[in-house]
C-alpha cells in the first residue's frame, strides 16, 4: 500500500494506532491484511531529529506486526534528464545512512521505491527513445549506488504497464533488469484485466527471477 501523507501518522500516537489497526484488517477484513507499505518521507525530514526518532518508531512497530516498509520516493519526472541524476541518487544516499545510523534492523527500511515518470515529460513526446536512454542510464547508476554501499537494500521503480510494447523498444525489460522488482500501474477495474494488461511485466519477471533477481508488483488506484 502506498501512503503519501505520513505526517500524522508519524507524529500523533492515536493515528498512528488507527493506521495499524486498518493494515491489520482494511475495511473490517483481517484476510485482507497489509503487510507491505511504500512510505513516503520528504528529503528535509531525514535533516530533522525528531521526525527521525518519529520515522524510527514507526518502523519498529510497522516491523513487530509484519509488516514490511520501503521508503517511497515520488520525485519530479525531469529527474530522469542527465542533469538531474544527482537528485534521485541524493534520496538514496539518504536513505542509506538512515539505515546505517539505525541500530536496530527493525528500524531500518526494506529499500526505496522510486516514483519517477518521465513519461510525462513534453519531451517524451517528440523524442521518447532520448528519455528512456537517460532514465535506464539513472536507474543503472541508482543500482549501481546501491550495491556500492554493501547494504542489503531493495531497488525498485513504478512503471506504466505499456512499456513492454516494440514501440517503446520493451522498455520494461532493460528496467526489470537493473531493478529488484518492478511496481507496474495497471489501474484497471477487473482482476482479468489487470492481469492482462500486466502481462508482459509479469511474464518477464518471472523469466529473469529463476536467477533470484526480479519480481513484478501489479499496482491498483483505489481512488
Amino acid at each position: 500500500m502506498w501512503v503519501w501523507r505520513t505526517k500524522s501518522i508519524l507524529e500523533d500516537p492515536k493515528e498512528r494506532k488507527i493506521f495499524f489497526d486498518f493494515c491489520k484488517s482494511p475495511h473490517c477484513d483481517s484476510t485482507k491484511s497489509i503487510k507491505l507499505l511504500f512510505f513516503s518521507v520528504k528529503k528535509g525530514d531525514f535533516l530533522d531529529q525528531k521526525t527521525l526518532c518519529n520515522l524510527r518508531n514507526f518502523l519498529d512497530e510497522a516491523h513487530s506486526q509484519g509488516i514490511g516498509v520501503f521508503y517511497c520516493v515520488g520525485g519530479d519526472p525531469d529527474w530522469a534528464k542527465r542533469e538531474n541524476h544527482g537528485k534521485a541518487l541524493e534520496r538514496i544516499s539518504l536513505a542509506l545512512e538512515f539505515n546505517t545510523q539505525s541500530q536496530s534492523p527493525k528500524e531500518r527500511f526494506e529499500g526505496i521505491l522510486f516514483d519517477v515518470e518521465p513519461f510525462l515529460l513534453e519531451d517524451w513526446k517528440n523524442d521518447p527513445k532520448t528519455v528512456a536512454d537517460q532514465w535506464v542510464e539513472l536507474v543503472g547508476k541508482c543500482k549501481d549506488l546501491i550495491e556500492s554501499s554493501g547494504q542489503k537494500f531493495i531497488f525498485g521503480w513504478v512503471i506504466p504497464y505499456w512499456l513492454d510494447k516494440e514501440k517503446y523498444e520493451f522498455l520494461n525489460k532493460k528496467l526489470q533488469d537493473l531493478t529488484d522488482f518492478v511496481a507496474v500501474m495497471d489501474y484497471w477495474d477487473t482482476a482479468k484485466r489487470i492481469i492482462e494488461k500486466g502481462r508482459g511485466e509479469i511474464d518477464y519477471g518471472e523469466e529473469i527471477n529463476k536467477k533470484g533477481n526480479n519480481t513484478t508488483l501489479l499496482s491498483k488506484s483505489t481512488l
